[in-house]
């Protein structure tokens, strides 16, 4: 008989094991595999410091494919804690799940300046990027690609995959914009975008998918 096919995986956690996280970061565990982002489920998850339960956020970043936990406030320096993930709490694309328990033991260290991750994205902060890395192929006067306007990205549909709509308000992976920045995401025809010049940054794609989720 076959081989079953391999459970999920952590590729890397921030801070790794036993290591410090600045108080004003959020912890971040990566996979290998692409998330069902409508199957993360922050019940199945848990921060604590010794018996005491803390609340968070919990996001997925497809451009790492990582699951990010997010405490509401700043951690208590110098305390340590542990992130626990349960197998219900995450599920691959590809239907697999974590075979066991996932656990991180870590510690906090003094914030390190940065501003806390969040926050709207305007449209206005997206347009000197699409012209420097698209307008090639997508503008200002496209021959057969859409432009990369907001009323052209909010209505059009893609060339592509007709079933899809270039931008779902609030659901970045079901908008193809977004999906076309992410290489080897499954199911998406044609090369990742954009085609020539630089590939973007994962800041600039995580700044396009912040502007879809704020829709």
């Amino acid at each position: 008989p076959d081989d079953p096919a391999p459970a999920l995986a952590v590729v890397e956690a921030i801070p790794g094991e036993g290591g410090a996280v600045p108080a004003n970061r959020p912890l971040r565990v990566r996979f290998d595999a692409w998330l069902d982002p409508d199957r993360v489920a922050p019940g199945g998850i848990a921060l604590r410091s010794g018996e005491l339960g803390f609340s968070f956020q919990a996001a997925y970043d497809p451009v790492d494919r990582a699951l990010v936990v997010v405490p509401p406030v700043d951690l208590r320096v110098g305390v340590g804690y542990t992130l626990e993930i349960q197998p219900s709490a995450v599920r691959g694309l590809d239907g697999r799940r974590l075979a066991e328990p996932f656990t991180l033991d870590f510690v906090v260290g003094p914030p390190d300046g940065a501003p806390r991750a969040g926050g709207l994205v305007a449209f206005d902060r997206l347009r000197g990027l699409f012209a420097r890395a698209c307008d090639r192929c997508h503008g200002p006067t496209p021959l057969a690609w859409p432009p990369l306007t907001e009323a052209a990205l909010l209505s059009g549909v893609s060339l592509r995959d007709p079933g899809r709509r270039l931008v779902v308000p609030g659901r970045p992976l079901d908008s193809q914009l977004v999906l076309k920045l992410l290489p080897g995401y499954p199911n998406v025809h044609g090369a990742a975008m954009p085609l020539e010049g630089r590939p973007l940054t994962a800041d600039q794609v995580r700044a396009v998918i912040g502007w879809v989720e704020g829709l």
